[in-house]
């Protein structure tokens, strides 16, 4: 209620509402907080009361702020405000999916291979994904029985089919990043879709040009103890970037501070103001919604100037300044 009389809501958004993708909402609410002395709150007992009395359902029609330029200064004070964010260096995790995949054909130049798998037929949920089954002649026969259908109907079909003819799972094709595993007593190897991605490592090559590699969990702990000089195929080091990393960048003339929220397996880190809350991959996908994700590979990182800056649990920022 005291952020409404004081018009504080309006700090982080131009709505009259308490924005809750902000991480320093909680700021406002403390100096919300701590500006509620014995005074303001004998004033606002004393304001219920005269509206029991007279029987007005508004406990307050207006309230002074704290001194004149309260709203003024927390604003400064909030926009000047680092969130801390905990950076996820942990070893710990599943190494990759449960699914087992087969090799079609070798890795293209992204690093992705055509591999394949068997689906159960519960698991498809739309049509456009029978175009990947790899039997052509099931294939036809599955797109002409779910033909002009979607959502619960297609899979109303896809059982039908499925009782009908006992089919109960297809062989699927799709192009991934995966790694061979080991497979005891059998001469092909199996293959498997390794996640997550541990870190994104920037280095620079011979020629003095930053390279980037995205390491996964699986080869992480494969490597064990990261050289700190080094990075992992020999060329000297420049920095890794985990999840919940801060990193600072230059734009414009003005320094900006963003989060990791993502290692890429296209060789890319997804990253968002130190600052955004909530769902983000939801308000990434709402066009209601203002918020978008950043995007960045090696290059433009590097135009960007960016350097890892730490943040500690008071909201330091640790700026070592750009390294060419």
């Amino acid at each position: 209620m005291l952020r409404g009389k004081w018009n504080l809501n309006r700090i982080l958004s131009d709505a009259d509402r308490k924005e809750h993708t902000d991480h320093r909402h909680y700021a406002v609410d403390a100096a919300v907080i701590g500006a509620c002395d014995r005074s303001l709150i004998k004033a606002m007992a004393d304001a219920a009361r005269r509206g029991e009395e007279h029987g007005e359902s508004r406990l307050l029609k207006k309230l002074a702020p704290p001194w004149p330029t309260f709203f003024d200064d927390l604003k400064s004070t909030v926009g000047k405000i680092v969130v801390s964010h905990k950076p996820d260096h942990s070893l710990a995790g599943r190494f990759h999916n449960n699914t087992i995949y087969g090799l079609a054909e070798k890795p293209d130049a992204k690093g992705r291979s055509l591999v394949v798998s068997r689906v159960s037929l519960a698991f498809i949920a739309k049509r456009a994904d029978l175009a990947d089954v790899v039997d052509p002649l099931l294939r036809n026969q599955l797109l002409a029985e779910t033909e002009n259908t979607d959502g619960y109907t297609f899979r109303e079909l896809l059982s039908k089919f499925s009782k009908r003819t006992g089919v109960r799972c297809v062989r699927v094709s799709e192009r991934l990043s995966v790694r061979a595993i080991s497979n005891p007593g059998r001469t092909k190897s199996n293959y498997v879709k390794t996640y997550p991605n541990y870190c994104y490592e920037i280095v620079r090559d011979a020629k003095g040009k930053w390279q980037g590699y995205v390491i996964s969990l699986f080869e992480a702990n494969r490597i064990g103890q990261f050289d700190q000089a080094m990075g992992v195929y020999g060329d000297p080091l420049i920095m890794r970037l985990h999840v919940n990393d801060t990193i600072a960048t230059v734009g414009k003339g003005n320094r900006r501070l963003l989060r990791v929220v993502g290692v890429n397996a296209d060789e890319f880190v997804t990253l968002a103001e130190h600052f955004e809350s909530g769902n983000l991959r939801a308000r990434h996908a709402d066009k209601l919604d203002s918020f978008r994700y950043i995007f960045l590979g090696v290059f433009a990182l590097k135009d960007m100037q960016a350097r890892i800056a730490p943040v500690d649990v008071l909201g330091y920022v640790n700026d070592p300044g750009f390294r060419k």
